[in-house]
């Protein structure tokens, strides 16, 4: 579909005009449908978006329509719509886990791990093994929220698992590279992300996913190499891009990531990470700014589950407290901080982050003139 081949080279105005004119010829094809809402979100044009998943919803009446219209609600702040929503779903298609991971991945979203987890332990127990796969992958998501690392891990470990024994060699790299991501996150274990691709490659997993794992890691050769083998049409600058992060050129990467965010789809991960060069850069305000941005982001309407931008947004309290209190506003600081000690309140042990947090709330509550809330 030359639709596809437009949205992906960043042009999604002139992609929807495809899109409608597939979706004039062929009222029920999918794809039309989940690209051309997936369009609007990344355009902001939020009553079209919302018109346009009314209308996949309308024409196609399954559980992926419906995931689609809830996930489009969410995307524009419409969480308890979203819930109803999915709520219907649910009884309309009691047979599908479709609605049941997209209310996990909203718990997620609103911080509620315990209620994602809860929610998403019955489907663990299915027969159906792409049930069973995404419901890993979706609380590994959620478990991240909570700061519950390793168990984030192992969640990650199964859905791989399930994906491998089910012949799914494109799921299983999203579950890897999700643990190479994480990983490299909170753990610091960069050696232990390369050796997860590695192993994966060896095995011939494809190694597409890990195009979100390589930039960070600084192995921007890895990195350029998976983005012109799938023909990336953004492959040059996403790589030069990198190139300027890797040389420790933080300001000029995230003026090239905000340039990239114009055109990429996967735009609320690139945000987390022209964020974290601003604060590098020490360019705080506009630190700020992009994380703040990228908090409201939802994820790509086309995706279950928090995807790979939620493992960003699980510190990004605690970013957004050292932010604050670097530039004077210490009772943004405070909330910030204690927003993310709730969130965090059942996370392992001994993460850096729960560590700088408590002492940083600690020590704005001892200058005074915190509100203690």
């Amino acid at each position: 579909m030359l639709g596809d081949v437009i949205f992906h080279a960043g042009y999604p105005k002139h992609a929807a005009a495809r899109f409608r004119g597939a979706l004039a010829l062929d009222p029920s094809m999918e794809r039309a449908h989940q690209h051309l809402v997936w369009s609007y979100q990344l355009l902001g044009e939020k009553d079209a978006l919302l018109a346009a998943a009314l209308e996949y919803q309308r024409r196609v009446n399954d559980d992926e329509a419906w995931g689609h219209l809830a996930r489009a609600q969410a995307a524009v702040g419409l969480i308890s719509e979203a819930r109803q929503t999915l709520e219907e779903a649910g009884r309309r298609f009691p047979g599908s886990a479709l609605p049941v991971v997209d209310l996990a991945a909203l718990d997620a979203w609103q911080f509620d791990t315990d209620a994602a987890v809860a929610r998403l332990s019955p489907l663990l127990e299915t027969q159906r093994a792409r049930d069973r796969q995404r419901a890993y992958l979706t609380m590994a998501g959620a478990l991240v929220q909570g700061g519950r690392v390793r168990a984030a891990l192992e969640a990650f470990d199964a859905a791989a698992l399930v994906a491998r024994e089910a012949g799914d060699p494109e799921g299983e790299a999203v579950a890897l590279a999700g643990n190479g991501l994480l990983r490299a996150l909170y753990l610091g274990d960069a050696d232990g992300a390369r050796r997860i691709a590695r192993e994966a490659a060896a095995r011939g997993v494809p190694e597409t996913m890990f195009a979100f794992v390589y930039p960070l890691l600084g192995d921007i050769e890895a990195y350029g190499r998976i983005l012109r083998a799938v023909g990336d049409p953004l492959a040059d600058k996403s790589v030069e891009v990198f190139q300027q992060r890797a040389r420790g050129q933080f300001a000029a990467a995230a003026a090239g990531l905000d340039e990239l965010t114009s055109r990429s789809p996967y735009r609320e991960f690139l945000y987390y990470v022209m964020a974290d060069c601003w604060m590098r850069a020490k360019q705080d305000g506009k630190a700020i700014e992009s994380l703040r941005l990228a908090q409201s982001t939802f994820n790509g309407v086309t995706s279950t589950g928090p995807g790979y931008g939620g493992m960003f947004r699980a510190r990004s309290d605690a970013q957004l407290a050292a932010l604050y209190e670097r530039t004077g506003q210490r009772q943004l600081a405070a909330e910030a901080a204690r927003r993310f000690l709730a969130a965090w309140a059942k996370a392992d042990p001994r993460l850096s982050e729960i560590e700088e947090a408590r002492a940083r709330l600690a020590r704005l509550e001892a200058k005074g003139d915190i509100t203690l809330r």
